[in-house]
């Protein structure tokens, strides 16, 4: 097996030197969970027969980026849990709250207008945007430009 990642636009790659059909299922599983993991997409997700659950989400990086007005933030859970998506300041100062609630498992997108949470157009600078999911958290840095 040999991964090759391509940092300039996210673009990520793997190559199998063999089909996955030739593994039993869970072998497949568990070699595409660990690709997945090894390049920081962590959103599959499963049930396994004992009941424990194997979960995870993923957070795309925003789009445009760098923007001057608006910018969409996507990102995809495997379970439902407690969703928070904050902007925070390159000095760690909460700048808005995107979103504050329990969701269910899926794909959303979150629009955000450079405003903060008192309705004032954020300055030019770098800002990092936090996904957490009950315990778990990824952060992911964006670049507003006036």
């Amino acid at each position: 097996m040999c991964g090759v990642r391509y940092l300039g636009n996210d673009f990520k790659t793997v190559f199998f030197g063999f089909p996955l059909y030739f593994m039993d299922q869970d072998q497949a599983r568990a070699a595409a969970q660990q690709v997945m993991f090894d390049f920081g997409e962590l959103y599959v997700a499963e049930e396994p027969k004992d009941g424990v659950l194997i979960s995870g989400m993923s957070l795309s990086q925003n789009m445009p980026n760098p923007f001057t007005r608006k910018t969409v933030i996507s990102y995809q859970l495997s379970y439902a849990g407690n969703v928070s998506l904050k902007v925070y300041n390159i000095a760690g100062q909460l700048v808005k709250t995107l979103v504050h609630e329990r969701q269910e498992r899926g794909a959303y997108s979150i629009h955000w207008d450079s405003k903060d949470d008192h309705g004032k157009v954020a300055s030019s600078g770098v800002y990092f945007y936090r996904l957490q999911v009950d315990e778990r958290s990824i952060i992911k840095k964006m670049t507003l430009l006036r």
